[in-house]
């Protein structure tokens, strides 16, 4: 769940910051087209940033996996005891 709630907080980020530039600038000196258009654009842009930078980092090897077990079923065990 972690490694999705930062692209979550990126995108709902970027939507409040949409909402504050349509109030303020839309109006007045923003045409709706140009609007949209960096709307998307740079959705698009975390999206596709987001998708390449996963695509960048290593898979994990049998070590770390075997270690993560490990220490998950650690951590359950001392849960159980405790209780």
């Amino acid at each position: 769940m972690i490694r999705y709630a930062n692209r979550w907080t990126a995108l709902s980020g970027w939507t409040v910051l949409m909402v504050i530039v349509w109030t303020l600038f839309v109006p007045r000196g923003l045409s709706v087209s140009t609007f949209t258009l960096l709307s998307v654009t740079t959705l698009l842009a975390l999206v596709s940033g987001s998708a390449l930078w996963r695509a960048q980092q290593p898979s994990p090897s049998i070590r770390q996996i075997r270690a993560t077990l490990d220490a998950d079923k650690s951590a359950r065990t001392a849960a159980q005891s405790s209780a």
